[in-house]
């Protein structure tokens, strides 16, 4: 609303030269409103125009006709008394620019702005910052920046937190004018009441900072359960002739697995991979009979499987493949021919504490023998070459045995003594070879 205008005074009445006095009074009266109040009058509205800001609404439900005074003109303003387009429609109305903002509306009138802009070489110095600074910054500008700068700008913002000196600041990586953006981070840090220096940045974590998935080997990103295998399940690999992948958990395996460990079987409970340099690494195989390693050099392996060895599997069944142990370390066993034991290198012991009772009644020369051969199976067949004692049960210093081997399942002994008995003696055996 525009302030009022005047309109032309009308000409001063004329009257009589016999009404001379009231002529006179007239015309000064006239006089003082057309000029002196006239000018004052102006002088009123130019004050009102110079002293206040045009609104053109109502202010504490009077038309005023003049817009939002100045500073102190008015003072006590009614809740709700001022709408219309120039103010916030509602709480979360950001369209335009300049307009009143309403109390439950501040936050959103906030964040609806970027706020400050430095670009490249502005100098804008992020360590004094004021509370309440918010805008885009390019990491060329000085200040302390978080030691891993993940971007050349950053979304920062500092808002007092209990007085003008106790800030908390952050730094949030991630934007890009064209485009989606890509990896996104946030920092923060706090400096307190008293104006000391700043905290050390901390990174919050976000999706960004979180493994894909269990194998996900980004640096510096946060382990979720079931990472690299520990805790939870990976795809199952039959397929050993290249080495998988770093970190890596089997859950199970299948039939027709390449290339694995000789003692596997058609089971594995579990696989982990690790890598020692960067073209070197080495599986632990968990099997059905126990711990196989082996190593592999630029994805290709690099050394035959190796079996760890435990009290699980230290004694059991022996056995071998191409002259290389795949079984136990230890095999004892017994049977009605006597115990026996066999040992990984291939080294085997039979022996037999009460073997053929035997006499001593043929002459042979100046001794005498019994008079039939015991006959002695072992336990547990030799390769061959093997070796054999005997010995009279008991221990006798006047009565002995001898043996030979007849076979690689049997040995051939008599007893001998200086004269002749027909009392009979139990015979102790032991034979020593090679099952392979």
């Amino acid at each position: 609303m525009s302030y009022p205008e005047f309109s032309d005074f009308p000409p001063i009445p004329q009257r009589s030269a016999a009404e001379a006095d009231f002529d006179t009074k007239m015309s000064a009266l006239f006089q003082h409103f057309a000029t002196t109040h006239r000018a004052e009058l102006i002088a009123l509205i130019d004050f009102l125009k110079t002293g206040s800001t045009i609104i053109g609404g109502a202010l504490n439900a009077t038309t005023v006709g003049l817009d939002t005074p100045a500073e102190g003109k008015f003072t006590a303003l009614e809740a709700d008394s001022l709408g219309g387009a120039a103010v916030q429609s509602t709480a979360s109305d950001t369209d335009g620019d300049g307009k009143l903002v309403r109390m439950d509306g501040a936050g959103a009138a906030a964040l609806s702005r970027y706020g400050l802009y430095k670009g490249s070489g502005d100098g804008y110095n992020i360590d004094q910052a004021a509370a309440g600074d918010k805008g885009l910054v390019a990491t060329s500008n000085p200040g302390t920046w978080p030691s891993e700068n993940p971007g050349s700008f950053a979304w920062v913002t500092s808002q007092s937190i209990y007085s003008d000196a106790a800030v908390l600041q952050r730094a949030v990586y991630g934007y890009a004018p064209t485009g989606t953006p890509g990896n996104v981070r946030a920092f923060e840090r706090i400096r307190a009441n008293d104006g000391s220096a700043w905290s050390e940045w901390t990174e919050v974590v976000t999706s960004a900072n979180v493994q894909a998935n269990g194998f996900d080997r980004t640096s510096g990103a946060v382990l979720k359960v079931g990472a690299f295998g520990l805790g939870g399940l990976g795809d199952v690999i039959d397929d050993f002739s290249t080495a998988p992948q770093f970190s890596e958990f089997i859950a199970g395996g299948g039939a027709g697995v390449i290339d694995g460990p000789p003692d596997g079987g058609s089971y594995r409970p579990g696989l982990v991979a690790f890598r020692s340099a960067s073209d070197r690494s080495s599986i632990l195989m968990f099997t059905a009979s126990g711990i196989a390693v082996r190593s592999y050099l630029a994805g290709a392996p690099d050394s035959d499987w190796i079996s760890l060895f435990s009290t699980e599997n230290l004694v059991g069944t022996v056995s071998q493949s191409g002259g290389a142990p795949t079984g136990a370390v230890i095999e004892r066993g017994s049977n009605a021919n006597g115990e026996y034991v066999r040992f990984a290198d291939g080294t085997q012991m039979c022996w037999q504490d009460d073997a053929d009772d035997l006499d001593a009644t043929n002459a042979s020369g100046s001794l005498y023998r019994s008079s039939v051969s015991g006959n002695w199976t072992f336990p547990a067949a030799f390769l061959g070459g093997s070796s054999i004692s005997v010995s009279a049960q008991p221990d006798s210093s006047v009565r002995w045995a001898q043996a030979h081997v007849s076979s690689s399942t049997s040995a051939v002994f008599r007893q001998f003594q200086a004269t002749a008995s027909s009392t009979t003696i139990s015979t102790r055996l032991f034979a020593i070879g090679r099952w392979f």
